[in-house]
């Protein structure tokens, strides 16, 4: 989760660039700034990032979905992917203050899931 986004090529990074000895988030040179916190107001502008690693990529679906209660209250549909990293911005507007789950899953050809998950709040 993030709240920053800049464009890379403004800070002088490429997609293997380093910073502090640390391999920065970046996806269609954008680098995201991992949030110390999980925690949004509905003004902020947020973010996820993430990573996927498979033989054939471009077989590889992905999809987003905010959960509220184990509901969803926003979902990206499939999407494919143009390479390993990929990010977007949370909908912080579009949710009511309250606890949600940002939920991520990958199907690959043969029907296998692997669902990833991160919890935070809006308020």
């Amino acid at each position: 989760l993030s709240r920053e986004a800049h464009p890379a090529a403004e800070i002088g990074l490429g997609a293997a660039g380093l910073v502090e000895d640390r391999t920065p988030l970046i996806t269609d040179d954008v680098q995201l700034v991992p949030t110390g916190s999980n925690t949004f107001s509905k003004a902020d502008k947020g973010f996820f990032y993430f990573e996927v690693y498979a033989a054939d990529l471009a077989a590889v679906r992905v999809r987003v979905r905010v959960l509220s209660r184990g509901t969803a209250v926003w979902e990206s549909g499939a999407m494919t992917l143009s390479g390993t990293h990929a990010g977007s911005r949370l909908p912080l507007e579009t949710l009511e203050p309250g606890s949600y789950e940002l939920e991520l899953t990958a199907t690959d050809p043969t029907g296998k899931q692997v669902p990833r998950t991160a919890a935070f709040e809006v308020r």
